[in-house]
């Protein structure tokens, strides 16, 4: 686990509870070219200086991307702001992307944080060029 300056206990603890979580969650689950998923939300909650951005940031696919729900998440021992945080940055598949991001640009500066280190890691990871574009233009939207 990462360490982070300042930390106390309950903010380790939650840390330890969101990345255990991320990885039985993700297991088995794989990126472009074949890495570990868990290697995403991994990169990401190192790249934040902060220990409650970084519990979103090992949880921010979990809703998207496997069966938990945020209930779950919470009876998992998830605390409410964290579990608010994902269910932000959770892009519904009913929802356009541009509106997701959209959302998020309007919605708080911690989603807004988790998200744009969301989309630089993405930018890392081997995407095609329509994903470049995409990405690009979130950073964009999210930035303005």
């Amino acid at each position: 686990m990462h360490e982070y300056a300042g930390m106390d206990t309950r903010e380790r603890h939650q840390l330890e509870t969101c990345e255990r979580i991320a990885r039985e969650a993700h297991a088995g689950q794989t990126r472009r070219g074949g890495a570990p998923f868990i290697e995403h939300p991994r990169r990401i909650a190192e790249s934040l200086g902060d220990p409650q951005l970084a519990c979103a940031a090992w949880l921010h696919d979990v809703l998207e991307n496997t069966t938990l729900s945020a209930r779950e998440l919470l009876a998992l021992g998830v605390d409410e702001p964290t579990v608010r945080r994902v269910e932000e940055l959770t892009h519904p598949p009913d929802e356009p992307y541009e509106a997701y991001i959209e959302r998020i640009r309007g919605g708080s500066a911690e989603a807004r944080t988790v998200k744009i280190h969301d989309l630089v890691d993405n930018l890392t990871d081997n995407p095609s060029p329509e994903q470049v574009d995409k990405y690009r233009r979130a950073l964009l939207i999210l930035a303005g």
